[in-house]
């Protein structure tokens, strides 16, 4: 290429502080640069913020985790039923229900008649449930009634066993019961389980007579 000899030498260096000086600086700009660097500003701040919360909910998500684990295997096993075998048991002979009610600040529903055999039975010095043994007259024949009113929530013991196959439901008033009915050596059983006021009743009759109608009859004049 053929050099024009009217141009003059290029100084590179002068001509660029040349065309620097000539620029006109922005008043807009370190206004933008301050608040891009403000934005930036809070959004660290609020990333910082956010890791910190996140670290505060897992650590109260641990801490919860924890007082589960201790706590709810000590109240799931204190709502389990604590069971109860006849030689954890002491049996105390009863002459009067009324007296023993007052003394002990008690309150249910026994049959009152000539009780053969009348008992309250404790577990640890702990009043665990009453029991009745009587023998009462219906329609010209004698039958044989059990009772037994559980008083110690959350218990359970061995007479229960015997009130397991109760297959049956009734009512009797508003009062919801579990029965069953079978044939024995002398007659027949009839069983029952209900619940009234705060304690729970086990009632066992022994009939030398089939009668369809005992445990309502019985029920009704225990509670009545």
């Amino acid at each position: 290429m053929k050099k024009n000899e009217n141009d003059e030498p290029f100084d590179s260096w002068e001509q660029l502080f040349a065309v620097y000086d000539d620029i006109e600086p922005n008043p807009e700009i370190p206004h933008r640069v301050i608040e891009k660097m403000r934005r930036n500003e809070l959004k660290s701040a609020r990333r910082a913020k956010a890791r910190r919360v996140w670290k505060y909910v897992a650590s109260g998500a641990v801490a919860c985790g924890l007082c589960l684990a201790v706590v709810l295997p000590i109240t799931l096993s204190s709502q389990k039923p604590i069971i109860y075998g006849i030689d954890e048991t002491t049996i105390v002979h009863l002459e009067d229900f009324d007296q023993f009610q007052k003394e002990n600040n008690v309150s249910f529903h026994y049959f009152e008649s000539v009780s053969f055999m009348k008992d309250s039975i404790w577990v640890k010095e702990k009043l665990a449930y009453i029991y009745q043994s009587c023998f009462l007259f219906r329609e010209d024949s004698m039958e044989q009634l059990q009772l037994y009113v559980v008083l110690m929530p959350n218990a359970v013991f061995e007479f229960q066993d015997g009130f397991k196959n109760l297959n049956k439901s009734e009512s009797v008033g508003d009062i919801k019961l579990r029965y069953s009915e079978s044939k024995s050596e002398t007659g027949f059983t009839y069983k029952a389980e209900f619940s009234y006021e705060q304690y729970t009743y086990y009632l066992q009759i022994d009939s030398s007579d089939q009668s369809p109608t005992a445990i309502e009859y019985y029920v009704n004049l225990l509670l009545n």
